[in-house]
C-alpha cells in the first residue's frame, strides 16, 4: 500500500483497489481492531473511487458492496448494510444488464439480510 501511494499518489484508483483487497483480509472474524481498520480502508477506497469516477461507476458499486458485506457480517448492522446494498444495486442495474452476475450478487446479498 505504501509503495503504491508513493508511486501513484494517495488518491489513485489503484490505491483504492489495494485498500479493498487489504480490507477483505483484515475483515476475517476474530479481531475487532482489524475489522475497524478494514472498515476505514473500505471507506477510504470508496471515497477515492467516488472522487475518481463519480457515483454511478461500477467500481463504486463494488466498494459499496464490500462495505455492506463488512457492515452486515462483521458488524451486524442490517439497516446500514441494506442501504449500502441498495446503492450498489442501483448502480449495477444502470450499468450492467439486469441479468448480470453483478446484479445477481447484490440481489443475493440483499435477500440474505
Amino acid at each position: 500500500l505504501a509503495i503504491r501511494e508513493c508511486r501513484l499518489g494517495p488518491n489513485s484508483p489503484t490505491v483504492a483497489a489495494t485498500l479493498s483487497n487489504l480490507s477483505v483480509q483484515l475483515s476475517l472474524p476474530g479481531d475487532d481492531q482489524q475489522v475497524d481498520e478494514a472498515e476505514r480502508f473500505l471507506k477510504r477506497g470508496l471515497q477515492i473511487r467516488l472522487n475518481s469516477y463519480g457515483d454511478g461507476h461500477p467500481e463504486v458499486a463494488h466498494s459499496l458492496n464490500l462495505l455492506a458485506n463488512l457492515t452486515y457480517y462483521q458488524k451486524g448492522d442490517h439497516t446500514a448494510a441494506e442501504s449500502l446494498y441498495q446503492r450498489a444495486l442501483a448502480i449495477r442495474e444502470r450499468y450492467y444488464l439486469r441479468h448480470s452476475d453483478r446484479v445477481a450478487q447484490t440481489l443475493h446479498n440483499l435477500a440474505s439480510l
